[in-house]
């Protein structure tokens, strides 16, 4: 139980981080947003965006574009979407699933200029092996409004999220190619992204920014809403996790009872004996109830050290591979909750206990002349 539990809020906890990461957890959109790859810009005012970062719970705020184009070299072309982003972007996340970059150390993935848009773009790993593309290369990046335009990029960095829909679609550009693109007035942007404490409710924090911060063009939505579908995913995994732990804790019940009838049993010329000197039949269910909790004990204690030493190997070492195709990580993640793990094992040594006081009622029924003579 202990392990299932930590392979399962360790696979939750994985896919989360990398989706706030992508994402953030709260973001800010214009009313009109269709839904499309496609934003309409907007401007938030100094004393608006000075009132969200104030805002209890946000810890970090960045502005972001998209928008569409098809990326085309002379043996293919590939739909994308360009993600742009500016230097209040933190490329901390992105940089942990980096797989190959042209950038020194300590230095930005894109290179944000005052005077004009950066060249670099960020590829996924899958669309530069596809368009055969490495870093260092150059690209062409087309797209289609009234009039069809072309821009030039260079690939600074390659990263793999292993998260298909955002790796097949997305790359990360200078923010103010889009703004060009779009034809929009200095500082407007398609929405911000709002990274909140770990500990804080994005609904409340959204519900707040709605209520009493935004006007009333633009809205905070907070990622569940924005991509259900990944959470409910997410959520059916506690649905694997109570059936695993029911079927665990009835093999474990029906164990512990086994073991109680066949003390019983093996101690029934016992029982008869102390019963004709005078014990009350309470006072002998609580010695084989004292004696079966000892074996549930000793046996937990063995669990927690072979479940918690799994799990610890696995941690370190990482032995159990998954697909990344299907799981979205290449490993099976351990998340250690000593509140989880306290709770388990206390709810298992209660609800042992529990069911082990109707199977003792058994020694009601021996009769001190039978059990005397029982072989």
């Amino acid at each position: 139980m202990l392990t299932a539990t930590c392979l399962i809020l360790g696979f939750q906890a994985e896919i989360k981080n990398k989706l706030f990461g992508i994402w953030g957890g709260i973001q800010i959109v214009n009313y009109s947003e269709n839904r499309s790859y496609e934003n309409e810009g907007f401007v938030l005012s100094d004393s608006v965006l000075k009132a969200v970062q104030q805002t209890r719970g946000i810890t970090h705020l960045q502005e972001f574009a998209i928008k569409p184009g098809i990326l085309k070299t002379k043996e293919s072309l590939e739909g994308l979407v360009l993600k742009g982003v500016s230097s209040t972007y933190d490329f901390t996340f992105i940089r942990q699933y980096l797989t190959d970059s042209t950038i020194k150390d300590g230095e930005s993935l894109i290179h944000f200029q005052d005077s004009s848009a950066a060249p670099q773009i960020i590829l996924s790993s899958y669309t530069a092996n596809r368009m055969h593309l490495k870093c260092g290369d150059g690209c062409y990046l087309y797209f289609i409004d009234k009039v069809p335009r072309v821009r030039k990029f260079k690939i600074s960095a390659l990263y793999k999220t292993a998260l298909e829909d955002f790796d097949k679609t997305y790359a990360l550009v200078d923010i103010r190619h889009i703004q060009k693109l779009n034809s929009w007035k200095l500082g407007q942007v398609g929405g911000y992204e709002l990274f909140i404490q770990p500990t804080a409710n994005a609904d409340s924090v959204a519900t707040v920014l709605n209520d009493h911060v935004l006007p009333a063009v633009l809205y905070a939505a907070t990622l569940r809403s924005l991509k259900p579908q990944l959470f409910d995913w997410l959520d059916l995994q506690n649905t694997n996790e109570l059936v695993i732990l029911i079927v665990m804790s009835v093999v474990a019940i029906i164990n512990i009872i086994s073991t109680l009838l066949i003390l019983i049993l093996e101690r029934t010329r016992m029982i008869g004996l102390l019963k004709s000197m005078g014990m009350k039949n309470h006072g002998l269910r609580n010695i084989f109830l004292y004696q079966a909790s000892f074996i549930l004990l000793r046996g937990l204690l063995w669990g927690n050290v072979v479940g918690i030493g799994l799990c610890a190997i696995q941690y370190y070492f990482k032995l159990l591979q998954l697909p990344e195709e299907t799981y979205y990580i290449s490993y099976a993640p351990i998340y250690f909750n000593l509140w989880w793990m306290l709770l388990i094992n206390l709810a298992t040594v209660l609800v042992c206990i529990f069911t082990l006081i109707i199977p003792s009622f058994l020694i009601n029924f021996i009769r001190p002349v039978k059990a005397i003579s029982f072989e």
